[in-house]
């Protein structure tokens, strides 16, 4: 008797202890939108572009947890390009910036990958919640055929020349790197399992993107972004 005691006991100790787990255990579904803005020499060529992801884990309370996640983002616009040229002009020689008409060019990237979160603040209805995660992407990123030249009145007599052309040829690189991210997210509940969610991350996708010299367009090593995004997250 006294072992089938100790026995139930157990059970009883075991069963408790399993449904605080699962008490304490939340699957998480989330989706968001997202502002890309470029960051170091990926700014010099590309405008801010909206993107968005999508998440899903199982959130275990007062650890880190773990979601997976699945993104997209594609950058359209490009930055006002200028050209450096010299050209001599009544004998003397000068040193010219000229804008530059394009070229088109376009990065599109769509990644997976896992994000480590922790909740740092729970104040119930509010919760701040810091962000690491790592993963791949594949992406292209295109850069177009570029035609053109510059005419200068030389003599300042009304007389143009030409004093510099150049044809740059058009350019695809399609690849896949490895990126990660760091940021932190504060989350409010707004009804029931929902939950808006608003933050911000760093982020870094290790890949290079060519230069064009003849356009005075550096290399990208490293697509640095900085992404702010708001969304909505279900628990339960």
């Amino acid at each position: 008797m006294k072992n089938a005691k100790h026995f139930a006991t157990l059970l009883a100790l075991l069963a408790s202890i399993s449904f605080a787990q699962e008490e304490s255990r939340h699957y998480t579904a989330g989706a968001v939108g997202a502002y890309y803005a470029p960051l170091g020499s990926l700014a010099d060529r590309y405008q801010p572009t909206f993107g968005g992801a999508v998440s899903f884990g199982i959130e275990e309370e007062g650890a880190v947890y773990w979601v997976g996640k699945v993104e997209y983002f594609k950058f359209t616009e490009i930055v006002d390009q200028e050209k450096s040229i010299e050209a001599e002009i009544k004998g003397e020689t000068r040193t010219m910036t000229v804008p530059l008409d394009g070229p088109a060019m376009e990065l599109e990237a769509a990644g997976a990958g896992v994000q480590g979160r922790y909740a740092f603040l729970d104040a119930g209805s509010i919760r701040g919640v810091g962000t690491f995660g790592f993963g791949f992407y594949y992406w292209e990123n295109y850069r177009g055929a570029y035609y053109d030249s510059v005419r200068v009145d030389t003599s300042g007599l009304g007389d143009t020349q030409t004093v510099w052309t150049f044809t740059v040829p058009a350019n695809e690189q399609i690849d896949w790197s490895g990126g990660f991210d760091l940021g932190v997210d504060v989350e409010a509940n707004a009804f029931g399992p929902v939950w808006i969610v608003v933050g911000a991350q760093y982020r870094l996708i290790v890949g290079e993107l060519w230069p064009a010299l003849a356009l005075d367009i550096e290399n990208v090593s490293g697509m640095q972004m900085v992404r702010a995004h708001a969304g909505v997250a279900v628990r339960w």
